[in-house]
């Protein structure tokens, strides 16, 4: 005989978003907030600070960090550019968030991606500490580094963060 289709379920509740991961940080203007959002089938970035409501677009885009500095609040996220492969932009907010990012690194095979940790001191310059991993046929390999960036938006080389595995403590502060 016919087959009959069996009818979809219904879905419960609300609708999920798929939404994260979040940074928040405090002012003394008040709370910022980044986070990234699927929108239209593509992930972008958000920010919400103390002056913006409703939130605004920040750019296509991953795993956000937010920091502000002198000049205000500056966002920090990771921007897909081909299959597990990304780089490391960063763009200051002006009052109407029309970010030019900057790109802090090259392209970097990841497989996780993690939001950046931001920061910025008391002169204006940008510290980014941020992570990858690399999955093979072999063991994942995960790397730690961190670099600045002036206030004129020049970034310096990418360093190692990581503690030497031999034990080896000189040049740490140990």
């Amino acid at each position: 005989g016919p087959v009959e289709a069996l009818p979809e379920p219904e879905p419960q509740g609300l609708p999920a978003e798929d939404a994260g991961p979040v940074s928040l940080v405090s002012s003394p203007a008040g709370v910022h907030a980044v986070w990234s959002q699927v929108r239209d089938g593509r992930r972008e970035v958000w920010y919400r600070g103390p002056d913006r409501t409703p939130a605004a677009l920040v750019g296509p885009g991953d795993a956000p960090a937010v920091s502000v500095g002198p000049s205000g609040p500056v966002v920090v996220w990771w921007q897909r550019t081909g299959f597990d492969t990304y780089r490391l932009v960063a763009a200051r907010l002006g009052p109407a968030v029309s970010p030019a990012p900057i790109t802090l690194t090259g392209n970097l095979a990841s497989s996780r991606l993690q939001p950046p940790a931001a920061a910025h001191d008391a002169g204006g310059r940008l510290y980014v500490v941020f992570g990858t991993e690399q999955r093979g046929f072999g063991p994942a390999v995960a790397r730690l580094s961190w670099l600045d960036v002036d206030a004129a938006g020049g970034a310096s080389p990418r360093r190692s963060l990581a503690a030497d595995p031999r034990g080896d403590r000189r040049g740490t502060g140990a």
